[in-house]
């Protein structure tokens, strides 16, 4: 009996506590995942795996393009904005019709003629060009499409306008060797299958960039991106933020086009901030357009595109300015009405024309009528000491005239006359230049002087300054040059001189314990030459900017060829001389998907006639001697060339070089956080005449790094000679290279 109740109580407790409890509890959402970071990963490669076919669904694309660009420098506000139709077609070509577009500048407080400027440059041999650059923009990096089209698509983000290098996608089929991927977030929608996917990525070198992809679980396409990048992988920001929202493009057949309709781009430099908005509108997506079909406009602008009132502003512009931006807008029109009225410009030009006392010294005096288009200009004290002359001190006086005409064209008269006081000697140039076609780079030029010139203008740097370099020359010369077609250059000269020795000057004393056996002048009879030259700089398939009557060269995917012939005239006002000489050069630059970047050149040539040995050696082609242990430009100069060659008969000469920009070394943990680059080279040069056959070839690392805000590397190089010893010296190298922002390349 008494287990019986034992049993039942039991019972009654069991039921008891099986009852259910109706009760509603309400319980914290917690995210529980188990290996987050393969449940990313599989994400990434859902999204990878319809790279391809979103690459095919955007070949071709249209679009209208809004952009607004502000930022802060030193206290002072900047805006830009601008609107365009844009195109792209893969792997790279682009080209922007800017509609309208607005700095919100005024030309500023004027030129009061206060200032002091310091200039320097150097470089090797180069076309007969020059580089044409565009006004300035200040941090207004954004122009165009082509500027920050940071495509997640594509296998590699390559913006030269912004980047150091090309980087490889966080989606590309490398992208687990280049990048940690990790599981942030999962936002769950009320439908199923519509969860997105809150994707972080990081660099495994650091060079790259991070960031992070918001990701619809529905057809796997990105909703947002955000990528980060710092300054090793910048070149004109400490720090740029770029954000990108996407929008599906239905097109044929699925998946839809995965496209960005708005772009934010923050940066920082330096204590300055800036921000970049950017809308695209009006798709069109795999258009009947090809390259061919686009041009070789990268950009252009129609003719009223400055021009644009405010109420026009109002009208075309997606969204409407903040209140400090219509502020700033109404302050610049302000200045602009001021800074424009005839008062203001006649008080600059009477300013500038005043006598102060720094002028004469420091600033260097001038004249100057905006209204007339005129100016005059000579040179302060600072500027007029040559301490280095031939013979010793000389002073030189120099100034300018010039004349601008209300379409571009532009009139200038230069000279300079230098004394020494050595020798006794006056020496002196007077020039005149005439650009009558600024949009064709038509320019005459005619000059006559007497002064010292160089022999050999790309000479080592010892050999540069010793007196072996120079002989004295009486001239006259007149030069035309003008782009005949799109990437076509043309250049023609009459040279009349009377050129000789310098030997019988008296030298400065302190320049034979410097320069040695390289500074006692050539001594050579008097001659006369006449030499009539062609030079032709052809640049295939060039791309360029139009912007108001100016254009703007921004190079080929095509090797440039130079070709230069010269004719030295026997007899013409008693020219002494007698050859043909024929030179062709061709030169290219390439940047590779994942490899770096390289370049190289090569030329070959030779003098014809009955008599070469008669050919004086100013007339000769030279070929630098290298300098001790600083690394020259290797795409012109060798670096273990022992002395410098001349030659007036047939040569072949090669150069290339190759940085691989961190696609080594970066893949190697531990030493990627070094930040070094490879680099790999060679040269080599023919001189049959001579028997010289030399080849060399070198390998360094390189160290980006930034001074203010130019960006530069340094270099450190073992040069081999195979077959042969290097003399001391010229085995270790040491080179600055430096970043041009404009072209988007290094300068080696």
């Amino acid at each position: 009996m008494k287990f019986s109740l034992l049993a039942l109580c039991a019972t009654l407790s069991i039921g008891l506590l099986a009852q259910p409890d109706t009760r509603t509890i309400e319980l914290e959402t917690a995210l529980v995942v188990g290996k987050a970071q393969n449940v990313a990963w599989q994400v990434v490669q859902k999204v990878m795996a319809q790279r391809n076919l979103q690459m095919e669904q955007t070949k071709t694309l249209q679009c209208s393009t809004y952009a607004k660009s502000s930022y802060v420098q030193g206290g002072r506000s900047e805006l830009f904005e601008f609107l365009s139709y844009s195109q792209r077609v893969r792997p790279g070509s682009y080209r922007e019709f800017v509609v309208a577009a607005d700095q919100h500048l005024t030309r500023g407080p004027g030129d009061f003629g206060n200032s002091v400027e310091i200039e320097g440059s150097f470089s090797g041999r180069r076309d007969f060009m020059d580089v044409q650059r565009p006004p300035d923009m200040g941090q207004h990096f954004f122009e165009g499409l082509e500027d920050g089209d940071f495509e997640i698509y594509a296998p590699t983000i390559y913006v030269p306008k912004v980047l150091a290098q090309a980087i490889p996608s966080p989606i590309a089929s490398d992208a687990g060797i280049n990048y940690r991927f990790d599981l942030v977030d999962i936002i769950s929608e009320d439908q199923v299958g519509n969860k997105v996917y809150v994707i972080s990525f990081e660099s495994r070198s650091g060079k790259l960039m991070d960031g992070q992809f918001w990701i619809q679980e529905s057809d796997w396409h990105i909703l947002k991106s955000v990528m980060v990048l710092d300054g090793a992988a910048l070149t004109r920001f400490e720090e740029l933020r770029v954000e990108q929202t996407y929008q599906q493009w239905e097109t044929w057949t699925p998946p839809f086009a995965n496209i960005v309709s708005q772009r934010q781009f923050y940066w920082k430099d330096h204590g300055d901030t800036g921000t970049v908005w950017v809308q695209h509108s009006d798709f069109k997506l795999n258009a009947n357009l090809s390259q061919r079909q686009m041009g070789l406009a990268v950009r252009s602008y129609a003719s009223d595109a400055f021009d644009q009132s405010n109420s026009k502003w109002e009208q075309i512009r997606p969204q409407v300015l903040a209140a400090e931006e219509v502020a700033h807008v109404a302050y610049q029109d302000s200045l602009a009405l001021y800074y424009d009225s005839d008062t203001y410009i006649d008080s600059v030009d009477r300013e500038y024309n005043s006598l102060k006392w720094y002028k004469p010294l420091l600033s260097g005096m001038g004249y100057r009528s905006r209204t007339k288009g005129i100016s005059l200009y000579l040179d302060p004290l600072i500027a007029q000491f040559r301490p280095f002359g031939i013979g010793g001190y000389r002073h030189n006086l120099g100034g300018s005239v010039t004349k601008i005409f209300d379409n571009d064209q532009r009139l200038s008269l230069d000279g300079y006359v230098n004394y020494g006081f050595a020798n006794r000697d006056l020496k002196g140039e007077v020039s005149l230049n005439y650009r009558y076609d600024p949009r064709r780079f038509g320019d005459v030029e005619w000059a006559f002087g007497d002064d010292y010139m160089m022999v050999n203008t790309y000479e080592s740097i010892m050999g540069t300054f010793a007196r072996g370099n120079y002989a004295r020359r009486r001239y006259f010369t007149l030069a035309q040059r003008m782009e005949w077609f799109n990437g076509v250059y043309v250049r023609t000269s009459l040279d009349f001189s009377e050129r000789s020795s310098i030997a019988d000057l008296a030298m400065d004393s302190w320049s034979d314990g410097l320069f040695g056996s390289l500074n006692a002048p050539k001594d050579f009879p008097r001659y006369t030459v006449a030499i009539a030259g062609v030079q032709v700089l052809i640049r295939p398939f060039q791309r360029y900017i139009f912007k108001r009557n100016r254009k703007f060269v921004l190079g080929s995917d095509y090797p440039d060829i130079e070709i230069d012939y010269r004719w030295g005239i026997p007899g013409l006002f008693g020219s002494d001389v007698n050859y043909h000489q024929l030179r062709i050069e061709t030169r290219d630059f390439i940047q590779w998907p994942r490899l770096g970047y390289s370049e190289w050149s090569a030329g070959a040539g030779s003098f014809f006639g009955s008599d070469l040995d008669s050919i004086r050696f100013i007339e000769h082609k030279y070929f630098r001697g290298s300098d001790q242990l600083l690394f020259s430009s290797p795409t012109a100069s060798f670096q273990a060339l022992d002395s410098t060659y001349h030659t007036a008969r047939a040569y072949l000469e090669l150069y290339a070089i190759h940085h691989f920009q961190g696609a080594l070394l970066e893949r190697i943990p531990l030493l990627n956080r070094l930040n070094l680059e490879t680099a790999v080279g060679g040269s080599a040069i023919l001189i049959p005449s001579l028997d010289l056959k030399h080849v060399e070839t070198f390998i360094g690392l390189e160290h980006v790094f930034r001074i203010n805000k130019q960006l530069m590397k340094w270099g450190i190089y073992r040069v081999f000679t195979p077959g042969r010893a290097i003399n001391s010296g010229y085995e270790w190298k040491m080179g600055i290279n430096i970043y041009d922002s404009y072209r988007g390349r290094w300068l080696y």
